[in-house]
């Protein structure tokens, strides 16, 4: 019987339903089980309580150990997380104990932000300006230089928490500031964004991500996905469809491939997100990971590729499919507080649900209070719809919001 551990995951809990359900033993280490207690449905409860075992999952060297006597008494087959502040330290301890894995030096390399643009830069990747700042009076002078308004972004972050637009002096002191308090860079479960952050150009254009797969050095990117992003100066992503039609496709995917190739990774899934305007395509940041929020939902509703459950059959050497089965548009809506307050009750002219092409409607802080958004953990809900073109969809999504209400006080 083949043992899975999982160093953390997502709150959906993703590729541990295939496993079990294919006789696997899993193990899920969580620094604070509770959090997803408070985060899955109560009808995963049942599921945690046959997996999950608190561990020291933040620090590399006390997460060896753990793993290190946990594997003597049931060898392990593969050790991997689902979770962007994870996946170093499972890396790294699946090296340590000659387990399948994307290289912990390429995944160190992709999430620190300075070292891959410096590669970039290097290697004639097209990047934005950059400079980075270790204290105030740096972080200032490095806006002078680059130019307002300009982007403040943590070095190593996650979730665009921390991530800024900039448009004056004052306010890049006032920034920097309240950014260098604890609570304001704390993920939880122990872990912190760098305090080390980046000073970029602001770049108009269009968001996008690229999601791909590597095996033995050659890259395939599965499809692009358009990321609609609101709340300036904060960077929230509030939309996204897949698959997307992009201009510039050829100029892009050659970014994706040339990061990818630089950075060092030559096996696992990749996150690339990139910038598109009229006249260029730029890198903005390559994640090696799952991707997030609701991607993979999109991608499996879209091409019927379940990228979870066969990047574990991957690393597993069992037979996997990145081929899509089927060709259709998915998109969704991240639904966000327009204020402060707490979130009473939501009222849909229609019943949402009963709509053939409506997958998902889920409101998560009902009776909570919640806030106006900030950055991607500050999502209320979330619409998910199928489609046949990607312009139907975006109209769709629209059109559905629109019939939903929300109470805030």
């Amino acid at each position: 019987m083949k043992h899975i551990l999982f160093v953390e995951t997502r709150t959906d809990l993703p590729g541990i339903n295939m496993c079990l359900e294919k006789g696997w033993k899993v193990t899920l280490l969580a620094e604070e089980p509770i959090y997803y207690y408070n985060a899955v449905k109560k009808e995963n409860y049942s599921v945690l309580n046959q997996i999950i075992v608190q561990a020291p999952t933040s620090n590399e060297n006390d997460l060896f150990e753990f793993i290190y006597h946990i594997n003597k008494k049931n060898k392990l087959d593969l050790i991997l997380s689902f979770s962007e502040l994870y996946v170093s330290q499972a890396a790294v301890v699946a090296e340590k104990l000659g387990l399948p894995t994307m290289s912990s030096i390429a995944i160190k390399t992709a999430r620190n932000k300075f070292k891959t643009r410096n590669i970039c830069k290097y290697n004639n990747i097209p990047i934005p300006k950059y400079l980075l700042a270790t204290n105030k009076d740096e972080a200032v002078e490095s806006a002078r230089k680059i130019g307002y308004p300009c982007i403040f972004k943590p070095m190593i972050g996650a979730s665009s928490l921390g991530v800024r637009l900039v448009d004056n002096e004052k306010d890049m002191i006032q920034i920097y500031e309240r950014y260098l308090i604890d609570s304001n860079r704390y993920f939880g479960r122990n872990i912190y964004s760098s305090k080390e952050v980046l000073i970029e150009e602001y770049i108009k254009g269009e968001v996008y991500s690229a999601e791909t797969i590597t095996i033995n050095g050659s890259t395939e990117i599965i499809g692009f996905a358009n990321r609609g992003l609101f709340g300036f100066p904060y960077f929230v992503e509030n939309e996204v469809i897949f698959p997307y039609k992009i201009h510039n496709e050829q100029k892009a995917k050659k970014v994706v491939n040339d990061v990818i190739r630089k950075v060092g990774i030559d096996f696992g899934l990749c996150h690339v997100e990139i910038i598109i305007n009229e006249s260029d395509v730029k890198l903005i940041e390559i994640n090696p990971r799952l991707a997030g929020g609701p991607i993979r939902e999109l991608i499996n509703l879209s091409l019927g590729i379940d990228l979870a459950n066969e990047i574990i059959n991957f690393y597993l050497g069992e037979p996997y499919n990145f081929k899509p089965c089927r060709k259709k548009v998915a998109g969704s809506h991240l639904i966000c507080a327009e204020r402060d307050g707490v979130l009473k009750s939501v009222k849909e002219e229609k019943p949402i649900l009963e709509y053939d092409d409506v997958k998902k409607l889920e409101i998560f802080k009902l009776g909570q209070f919640v806030k106006k958004a900030k950055s991607n953990a500050d999502w209320i809900g979330i619409i998910i719809v199928v489609g046949d073109e990607q312009l139907g969809v975006k109209s769709r999504l629209s059109q559905l919001l629109n019939m939903l209400h929300f109470e805030i006080r």
